[in-house]
């Protein structure tokens, strides 16, 4: 499995991928509490395209599985970076699947689809597994503070600033189009995270056969996804 980085910028500057370069994650989160601006860089399509480029040397099958269109435009640059390449290598085997989720709950059905490959599904099984699976995944979360909600244009200066003085704490979760909708608006941190932990209890088939993976930033968790319930909540 390739990870493609998505660059995260910290005051014009970019400061952090996935495996925490070339800032440490302590130290982003050090320079974002002391006030500094993050925002995210879509992948360049350059980058798409060399890794398309590269499977399609080798002859092997390339499946891109990428972040939810309704949170970022990098999915579309896959699709550009893979048409660019077929112009190039006809004959090679890329096929580029939208996950619909983010964060954690991109990387639980990453996990799910990693074990299947190395289980011996083919390409084709992988597909025709993705395309429901992505759909079965639960990506809830919650927030300390709304500041990032707000410069990230998702709620409004004033709903950000009702929400501070009433100790508001949405639980936000990823919907059935991969969009981010508000699932519960809470007061107080005890609620909200005890609201993550009865996700975990409500919406769990199995859990002896399931995976749950609890994310946080730089504090205690702050959400959680699992793979293979029943059903995601309904859009």
């Amino acid at each position: 499995m390739v990870v493609l980085d998505y660059p995260i910028v910290l005051d014009g500057e970019e400061a952090l991928d996935a495996r925490g370069r070339p800032l440490t994650h302590a130290a982003f989160y050090g320079r974002v509490r002391a006030g500094a601006t993050p925002s995210t860089a879509a992948i360049p399509i350059p980058v798409y395209a060399s890794a398309f480029r590269s499977a399609a040397e080798q002859g092997r099958p390339a499946v891109l599985v990428g972040l939810s269109a309704a949170l970022s435009g990098t999915f579309d640059r896959a699709l550009t970076a893979r048409d660019l390449v077929l112009e190039d290598v006809p004959d090679a085997e890329i096929h580029a699947i939208e996950s619909l989720n983010a964060s954690i709950a991109l990387g639980v059905l990453m996990l799910e689809a990693a074990r299947r490959v190395r289980d011996g599904l083919d390409t084709a099984g992988l597909l025709a597994w993705l395309e429901p699976a992505r759909t079965s995944v639960n990506g809830y979360f919650t927030l300390e503070m709304l500041e990032h909600l707000r410069l990230g244009g998702r709620i409004s200066d004033v709903a950000a600033m009702a929400g501070m003085v009433l100790d508001i704490k949405p639980v936000l979760r990823i919907d059935g189009h991969g969009g981010l909708v508000i699932a519960e608006k809470l007061r107080g941190r005890r609620k909200s995270m005890k609201a993550l932990a009865d996700v975990v209890e409500k919406r769990g088939v199995d859990p002896s056969a399931q995976t749950v993976l609890i994310g946080r930033g730089s504090r205690a968790a702050q959400a959680v996804a699992s793979s293979r319930p029943t059903s995601r909540s309904a859009p």
